[in-house]
């Protein structure tokens, strides 16, 4: 990854838990309808790990569930 980063920014305490990416947007929902952040850049962080990811899916379901 020339030039990345793997945490996609360093993870200091302004960035971690309920901060990351931003506050008010830890539980993987954006501002915009049915769009999700899933990245590095989300809760719990970084590092290629996957996590993020399956959060998300988790999220989704739950929201699909609700509205369904």
């Amino acid at each position: 990854m020339p030039g990345g980063h793997t945490r996609h920014g360093a993870l200091t305490l302004d960035q971690m838990f309920f901060m990351r990416p931003a506050p008010g947007y830890a539980d993987y929902r954006s501002p915009i309808e049915a769009l999700y952040q899933c990245s590095a850049s989300g809760h719990p962080g970084g590092s290629v790990s996957g996590v993020p990811g399956h959060n998300t899916a988790r999220e989704i379901l739950k929201d699909w569930r609700r509205l369904g």
